[in-house]
């Protein structure tokens, strides 16, 4: 009993168990660890376990089904609808406990970690796809199934479908033998097959029949897997055929039908398609029939599509015949399908039988997209006239089931109809035999239809090698369909008007194909201009189809795509052998990426692998400036012959997010730069157009127009030009006269006189006359008749015109053309214009002033003001400075002159101003700078007086105790800004000490009282704004004299007692000082005494004991006392 694989990461896992009765069916999930990894040294444990595991299993049985651990998500495809990773056709299967055969189908190429997790469940591959991610496994347990849906990057557990095989008149009603019915046939133009390979998959060939003499060129028996390939025929290696079915469908496709010659032609009976054609026998079936190796059978005829076989010129396999299929239907999404898809794309023809179900179905591989699907057809009167021939009942029909891709005419199978019914070919060896007879045998179905289409392809491809496909293109598969005679009427008339569910493209026509003239439709051009566009570029997209082929191609269809949103689509006309025809698009883009895509549609198109082109365009982001785009040319007339006038009109558009003030439009030709015409303004979305004129010469030209001088700088030069072809005709035999070059000389205004001129031109090789009208408004000006004008020759006429105001048509026509002329659609030129009123215009053009301005300084102002109009006039005149108005003044100016209109100013600011002129409409500003006069200092003026007494400006001398009074009031601004001054007052002493004001340091004048005799010095500083200057006086105070009453010789004792009591002060002022000075010593022991005083200094005055409060930290500082008056000074 098998173990079960490893845990796999995870953990938990869910399996689910069917059980199935003839009663009922019961769905059982169990929620289980991963099987276990069992050891069989452990047998008798084992045998338990196993046991009680059936047991639970059956009491499991009859209750619901519980909920498991989510198992691994598969998106729902055409095999797997449910979604569970299981090919749904593997239920019924598993559910009886069959071993299966089956495709392990990966999203990428499998490796080392499937390879090691299918190892864990004790399995291995038994073939890994070469070109597919594919893995082939074979006899797998049914309870296994479900844990391959958790392999690593595992797309479907696919059940490898079992194969069987699908079953001298119908060669020759496909057209490809001669026959009395039919003249022309393949086989007329020398074709065989010659140098052409087919390889027969099938049940094997018994290529001893005598049909096959020379054919074998090489065999493999795929049966158990595809081993060594053998080129000796009859050995060991070269399969047999012991069904029959295999022989037979080779003899169709390549047989030369041997000695059999039953009717006595003297040509064989039974050939056939390809008889110059070689074989390879690829067994890919059972002797009883069925199978499932055909996927390995195809990859190695694609392994060996090159192979040199034995030197004899034909070398590899160039066709597939593959008469097997499955009995149920596909979407070509199968393994198998997508095998034979590689082979075509590796140049191998693939060509597999619909089916004998009678059914919807389209089965593998004949579903693949790039396999040619053959159903059959039936013979009822047994002739070879194909015209009474039906499609068979039994053969399967069409459409395939949709793949999920946008192309419909995938799913357009079958692809043709072939004979099917009754066809007498060569029998196999009858088993057990392994050697053939030479006999021949009738076998129906789509299998005997098959192999003749093969046959057709090998005739094909030696008549035109071009033919083989490829990995971008099938041109095989679209020779077939297109030329394949429609047999029903359409049945998807929108997707095609020739196929049908049944017959398909058609029933086969050998001579068709390799003979009748084919169109080839092509997508040769598809271009973007400008190719790298930005948002708002009008793009102009051209496809352009050739049509290569030998035929007309006619009924075409062109789409053109972007993205996957259609932009346009043209039902085209019919198109010559070597023609072409050029479409195009005009189109708007936002910013992003575009994938560009022109698809060509026609039924009757040879190849269908040149019939699409690709283009991708990035669009950039619109850009923030100007951009100005020429987004047409035009000419009229825009068929001229040689020497007439053109007139070229180029139409310019800024899409830009700026206004253009100027540009200008070059116009070229083969010669250079013919014209430049300058444009206006420009504002942002809005266009205009240019207008020039141009002299037409016999031939094709190629006229470009370019916008370039742009003001502001153009953002994106890559629209700036735009091209046009244009062909003219070479003078007629006639005559042919048109009028040119109408146009004004003068002034257009009211009154003036103008002159009218044009010529006209006889742009054929005869002389002659014409009448000509100029029409003013309609109304006849001047008429000429009978003007004679000599071939290729012009007069110039003219005749004069009072302008009027208002808007006007100028009409020059042409009539009674003498002999009759060429043509007379350019026999009209005709010109609209305005006259202007004779009126004043005026425009400010210029502001100036005389010098430098300043503030508070008078000037004067000039304006300069234009009258650009017609006639003299009065206008009023503003000026202002921003808000401030300067004046207004009424002038009179002449036509076409300017005036100078002086204004008188006087800036009242310093600073940047805006001088704004405005007459009328037109307005002028100019920005100028108002300058600050230049600053004088101001005039300091310090004066002392003691109060009572006379101002002084130097010095003066007092004693102590007396009032002095210090005064600024002499200052001065010399700038007349006197109210603006600032003061300063500072007083030291003869030490520089300085001298406490008590707040009064900013006054202009100030009182104060020096009680301390010493010099002191004040100095006062005015300040201005800008700058600021200085006085000083000084004051000398001495001390104040004792005076006593005189008594006889009394002097002298006085002046003794006044020194006695001096001295005993000094010696009460030294006591008390010294006292203070012990007492700070003894209360500091570590710190300073001052260094614990939180606030103001308290201190006594040593001449009157009385209390001092300092605040100033400032010292030295001089201090007065405010009992006594007296003055010293504190140093520490």
């Amino acid at each position: 009993m098998d173990s079960g694989p490893t845990a796999w990461p995870g953990g938990r896992r869910r399996r689910r168990l069917r059980v199935n009765a003839t009663t009922a069916a019961v769905t059982i999930t169990v929620a289980t660890e991963a099987p276990p990894y069992f050891y069989y040294a452990n047998t008798n444990v084992l045998s338990v376990l196993r046991y009680l595991f059936v047991v639970m299993l059956l009491l499991l049985s009859a209750v619901p089904a519980v909920p498991g651990p989510a198992a691994p998500e598969f998106a729902p495809s055409y095999f797997d609808d449910d979604g569970d990773g299981v090919d749904d056709r593997l239920i019924p299967l598993l559910a009886r406990g069959e071993a299966v055969n089956i495709f392990l189908v990966f999203d990428t190429k499998p490796g080392d970690a499937q390879r090691q997790a299918l190892a864990s469940l004790g399995l291995a591959p038994s073939y890994e796809s070469h070109y597919l991610p594919v893995w082939q496994l074979d006899d797998v347990p049914a309870h296994k199934v479900s844990w391959l849906a958790a392999l690593p990057d595992l797309r479907l557990v696919e059940w490898q479908a079992i194969y069987y095989p699908l079953l001298d008149k119908s060669v020759r009603a496909i057209k490809a033998r001669d026959s009395s019915t039919y003249d022309q046939v393949a086989w007329d133009r020398g074709l065989d097959g010659d140098g052409i390979v087919i390889a027969v998959l099938d049940t094997g060939v018994d290529n001893e029949h005598e049909t096959f003499e020379g054919r074998f060129i090489a065999g493999v028996d795929c049966v158990s897997g595809c081993g060594d390939h053998t080129t000796e025929e009859d050995s060991g290696g070269d399969p047999d055929d012991r069904n029959g079915h295999g022989t037979h469908t080779a003899s169709t496709a390549l047989g030369t039908g041997g000695e059999t010659d039953e009717d006595s032609d003297g040509e064989p009976d039974y050939m056939g398609v390809a008889p110059g054609a070689r074989l390879v026998d690829v067994k890919v079936m059972t002797d009883i029939g069925a199978g499932g190796n055909v996927l390995q059978g195809i990859e190695w005829c694609t392994e060996h599509a090159d192979e040199d076989w034995d030197s004899s010129g034909s070398d590899g396999i160039q066709v597939m015949s593959m008469s097997v299929g499955t009995s149920g239907g596909s979407d070509g999404s199968d393994s198998v399908s997508q095998a034979a898809n590689t082979a075509v794309a590796a140049g191998i023809v693939a060509v597999a039988a619909m089916g004998n179900d009678g059914d919807n179905v389209v089965p593998a591989p004949a579903a693949g997209d790039l396999v040619i699907a053959v159903g059959a057809t039936e013979n009822p009167e047994d002739n070879v006239d194909r015209n009474d021939d039906l499609v068979a009942s039994y053969s399967n029909y069409g459409p395939r089931d949709s793949d999920g891709d946008e192309d419909r005419w995938d799913e357009l199978k079958p692809d043709v109809v072939a004979p099917g019914s009754d066809i007498h070919a060569a029998a196999g060896a009858p088993a057990p035999f392994t050697i053939a007879t030479d006999g021949y045998t009738t076998m129906d179905g789509t299998s005997m239809a098959c192999p003749h289409v093969a046959g057709l392809a090998a005739l094909m491809l030696q008549d035109d090698p071009e033919l083989e496909p490829g990995s971008s293109q099938n041109e095989m598969m679209w020779r077939m369909r297109n030329f394949s005679e429609p047999w029903g009427a359409a049945s998807e008339p929108d997707n095609s008007s020739k196929y049908n569910y049944y017959s398909g493209w058609g029933y086969v026509d050998a001579w068709e194909f390799v003979n009748v003239a084919q169109p080839d439709g092509k997508v040769s051009v598809l271009s973007s201009d400008p190719a790298e566009p930005i948002e708002g570029d009008d793009v102009t997209l051209s496809i352009t189809i050739e049509n290569v082929g030998d035929a007309v191609l006619e009924d075409a269809h062109l789409e053109l795509y972007a993205d996957s949103n259609e932009l346009e689509a043209w039902n085209l006309p019919d198109i010559d052998p070597d023609g072409e025809l050029t479409r195009t698009k005009q189109w708007s883009p936002t910013e992003g990426e575009y994938t560009l895509r022109a698809k060509l549609f026609a039924d009757n198109d040879e190849n269908g692998g040149n019939d699409e082109l690709e283009l991708t365009v990035n669009v950039g982001a619109p850009p923030q400036g100007v951009d100005l785009e020429l987004t047409a040319l035009t000419a009229e007339p825009n068929t001229p012959v040689h020497n007439e006038q053109v007139k070229l009109t180029a139409t310019v558009v800024n899409q830009g997010e700026e206004s253009a003030d100027r540009f200008s439009v070059r116009f070229y030709d083969a010669g250079g730069v013919f014209a430049t015409v300058d444009g206006p303004a420009l504002d942002p979305e809005s266009d205009t157009v240019v207008e020039t004129y141009w002299q037409a010469s016999d031939g094709n030209h190629t006229l470009r127009a370019e916008v370039f001088d742009i003001e502001p700088a153009d953002q994106h030069t890559a629209n700036n030009d735009y091209e046009l072809e244009l062909e003219v005709a070479p003078p007629p035999e006639e005559p042919d006269f048109a009028p040119a070059v109408l146009a004004l000389q003068g002034e257009l205004l009211a009154g003036e006189a103008l002159d009218i001129s044009f010529s006209v031109r006889n742009l054929g090789q005869t002389d002659g006359e014409v009448d000509v009208t100029l029409k003013l408004d309609g109304n006849v000006l001047e008429n000429w008749d009978s003007q004679m004008v000599d071939a290729g020759a012009e007069v110039l006429l003219y005749t004069e015109w009072d302008a009027e105001v208002g808007d006007h048509r100028l009409d020059v026509q042409l009539s009674g053309a003498s002999p009759q002329e060429a043509s007379v659609d350019n026999n009209q030129l005709e010109l609209d214009f305005n006259i202007a009123a004779l009126e004043p215009q005026f425009s400010v053009t210029s502001i100036d002033h005389d010098a430098t301005l300043t503030q508070g300084v008078a000037t004067t102002i000039i304006v300069t003001v234009a009258n650009d109009g017609s006639a003299v006039g009065s206008v009023e005149l503003v000026l202002d400075a921003e808000s401030t108005r300067i004046g207004v003044q009424t002038v009179e100016i002449g036509a076409g002159t300017t005036k100078d209109v002086v204004f008188d100013w006087t800036p009242a600011n310093w600073g940047p101003k805006v001088l704004i002129a405005t007459a009328v409409d037109s307005s002028l500003s100019k920005s100028v700078w108002i300058f600050a006069p230049v600053n004088q200092p101001p005039l300091a003026v310090a004066q002392v007086a003691v109060v009572g007494g006379a101002w002084m400006s130097g010095e003066i001398m007092i004693e102590t105790g007396l009032e002095v009074s210090f005064s600024g009031e002499g200052s001065s601004d010399p700038d007349g800004e006197d109210l603006l001054l600032e003061y300063a007052w500072s007083i030291v002493d003869q030490n520089g000490v300085p001298f406490s004001l008590y707040g009064q340091q900013d006054a202009q004048s100030f009182t104060t009282t020096f009680n301390v005799a010493g010099t002191y010095t004040a100095t006062l500083t005015v300040n201005d704004e800008y700058e600021s200057e200085t006085a000083m006086v000084s004051v000398v105070v001495i001390s104040t004299p004792v005076t006593t009453t005189p008594s006889g010789s009394g002097g002298n004792d006085s002046d003794w007692l006044r020194s006695i009591g001096t001295l005993l002060f000094g010696l009460v002022v030294l006591a008390a000082g010294a006292l203070a000075l012990n007492r700070m010593r003894r209360e500091e022991d570590d710190d300073d005494y001052f260094d614990d005083i939180d606030g103001p200094l308290q201190l006594t005055c040593p001449a009157c004991q009385g209390s001092i409060s300092v605040a100033t930290p400032q010292r030295p500082v001089q201090l007065g006392c405010p009992h006594c008056q007296a003055q010293f000074v504190l140093r520490e």
